[in-house]
């Protein structure tokens, strides 16, 4: 099985999507190491492949907007590019882990969805442009064929706001990494 994870948060190494996805990703391949492990991280935020272990491939992503407008970037890399070097390379299942899951995928996608803070509390809400991408988002995440979360409450939040039925969200807790 060959399984992609859109790794726009891999090198973002300190922030909480960016060590959940370097933790996840290890893990699932201790799990399963006979499987192929593939990550596409876009161009935009790294220019050149990341370290990664040597089991695990990785390719850089372009997009027509990565030297000109970073969110454009970032909402193309999301919703072209990633499900098209999917498509490419014949993967067996898409993994999103952060809020925002392309609308098209050509193979069983499954999405983290981490909180809705900026659905549920309006001092998170932002912009007009921002409050747009929140929604769109939780539109698509409606297609996931599996959506991962980290609470229970989340999981409420994300039947309730997203109207994702029960029986394709899974709890899954974080736990802390080995170093501590």
């Amino acid at each position: 099985m060959r399984i992609a994870f859109n790794g726009s948060f891999w090198p973002m190494e300190t922030t909480g999507s960016g060590q959940y996805l370097r933790q996840l990703v290890p893990a699932l391949w201790q799990l399963a190491p006979s499987e192929e492990y593939i990550l596409f991280v876009p161009r935009y935020v790294s220019p050149r492949a990341p370290v990664v272990p040597p089991w695990l491939a990785v390719e850089v992503v372009p997009t027509p907007w990565d030297h000109m407008h970073p969110n454009l970037a970032k909402l193309w890399f999301e919703q072209v590019s990633y499900p098209r070097a999917c498509r490419r390379h014949q993967v067996d299942l898409l993994h999103v882990p952060y809020f925002a899951p392309p609308a098209c995928a050509s193979a069983p996608l499954v999405v983290t969805v981490h909180d809705l803070i900026p659905l549920i509390l309006p001092a998170y809400r932002g912009s007009a442009l921002v409050r747009g991408y929140t929604r769109a988002m939780g539109g698509t995440a409606q297609r996931a064929d599996l959506v991962l979360t980290d609470s229970l409450a989340s999981a409420r939040d994300i039947t309730r706001l997203l109207a994702i039925p029960l029986e394709r969200v899974l709890v899954v807790y974080l736990a802390a990494d080995t170093n501590y």
